[in-house]
């Protein structure tokens, strides 16, 4: 418990440069943009999600696991895994490069019913190898949990982007600002490497793209669940801003992005501690008693924290309105107790779903993925044609209430009940 607060408390350090460099770059695109500017940008960040990790062949996790697991008992195994994780990630970074950039004009009708972002399609097909490359920095570092090297690389990430965005956002607008979102994560590459030079554990050979099949086999499926993620839930929330703005316009879009993204940003400081802390310990641990004994103190932790973070940003919504979006966003102020409801109930799901990824549970977790995706899209589309756009929320909280109560049967036919047949969780996840 004491090393997860350790975690937390420097993860919070970065966590937090992220949120002021986010309140920085939302309120230049709010005075500059407005409240169609940020539904806009939410299109394109989804897109950034798909490409970011389906480009890096979606093996973070992978690697997490496996440089976590074979760091102490078999070093060397590390070398193979690595070498084939890093043939995946040039291998699709240049099937993804080839498609955005092959199909630039469709995907900018797609996302915004026009071609005038097409150019910056193109751009982000070339930079989408930078940011892959910087995606299989950041799951090295997670396995070895040089918590610190992240923390420090993040810092400096968030006031560089802070830069980029101002100057591309004041001379370009709106489409400045898509341009900012690419070569603010396309430069973290740099950061990155700056900061892990000297380390002890990065050595030379683990930038040998090697193709080792047993690797690549366990590397892949990982990558499934990854790019399901990666796929479903942008185009979910794609599909979501294209019905609001069918129904409402691109402002109510963009008042569904702006309260979304407060969710995102501050449960940074839960999301980014599990990732770093949480998943490579889960990883570790092949008892059954001790993993319920880690998922049940993370929860001492967790809940009290997003419930403590929840209700203070829903009693200085106003605030945070004003400070991140401007008065022409007060139209927010009453979607944030359902949506931050909505949240505290995702984070009580996800201490357990952390699980299906830790133990490569491939087939559990891409279905639940899909269905839940679906449901999420099928409840948005009927609560918003009701309840106009608060209906969004609805569905939100409804969907996450569903997957944690899900997740919790899982839970115990998973966990306790091998118990009494005296079985092993390798074999039960």
């Amino acid at each position: 418990m004491f090393e997860f607060i350790k975690v937390g408390f420097w993860t919070s350090l970065s966590t937090f440069a992220k949120i002021i460099s986010y309140l920085f770059i939302v309120k230049i695109i709010a005075l500059y943009t407005g409240p169609e500017g940020l539904g806009k940008m939410g299109q394109f960040m989804s897109l950034m999600t798909i490409v970011g990790v389906c480009a890096g062949g979606g093996i973070s996790n992978g690697i997490i696991r496996y440089v976590a697991e074979y760091q102490k008992t078999n070093p060397d195994k590390i070398k193979t895994i690595l070498n084939s994780g890093f043939f995946i990630t040039l291998s699709s970074s240049f099937v993804f490069f080839i498609i955005c950039f092959s199909f630039s004009k469709d995907i900018s009708i797609l996302l915004f019913d026009n071609t005038e972002y097409t150019s910056v399609i193109v751009i982000l097909s070339i930079a989408q190898l930078c940011i892959a490359i910087n995606n299989f920095l950041f799951s090295i570092i997670n396995g070895y949990k040089d918590v610190k090297a992240l923390v420090f690389s993040n810092c400096v990430a968030a006031i560089i982007s802070v830069i980029i965005s101002y100057l591309l956002i004041k001379s370009f607008d709106l489409y400045g600002v898509l341009l900012s979102l690419i070569f603010s994560q396309g430069c973290l590459v740099f950061i990155t490497l700056f900061f892990i030079r000297n380390k002890d554990w990065l050595k030379q050979d683990f930038f040998k793209p090697i193709f080792d099949i047993g690797s690549v086999k366990n590397l892949m499926s990982y990558s499934l669940m990854a790019i399901s993620t990666a796929i479903l839930t942008p185009i979910s929330h794609i599909l979501i801003r294209d019905h609001i703005v069918k129904v409402s316009s691109w402002a109510d879009a963009g008042y569904w992005q702006a309260i979304t993204r407060i969710s995102d940003v501050y449960l940074l400081f839960i999301t980014m501690a599990m990732t770093v802390y949480y998943l490579p310990k889960l990883s570790e641990i092949s008892d059954k008693d001790k993993i319920k004994k880690e998922i049940i103190s993370t929860y001492k932790i967790l809940f009290p924290a997003v419930c403590l973070l929840s209700l203070s940003i829903f009693f200085l919504k106003d605030i945070i309105i004003y400070i991140l979006y401007g008065e022409n966003f007060y139209a927010i102020r009453d979607l944030f107790f359902v949506q931050l409801l909505g949240d505290v109930v995702k984070i009580s799901s996800w201490v357990i779903s952390f699980l299906m990824l830790a133990k490569k549970k491939t087939k559990l977790f891409l279905s639940t993925e899909l269905f839940f995706s679906s449901t999420y899209v099928l409840l948005t589309i009927f609560l918003v044609n009701k309840f106009s756009l608060i209906g969004a929320m609805y569905s939100f909280l409804i969907n996450s209430s569903f997957y944690l109560v899900f997740m919790l049967i899982i839970f115990y036919k998973g966990i306790l009940s091998c118990e009494i047949k005296n079985q092993t969780v390798a074999t039960i996840y």
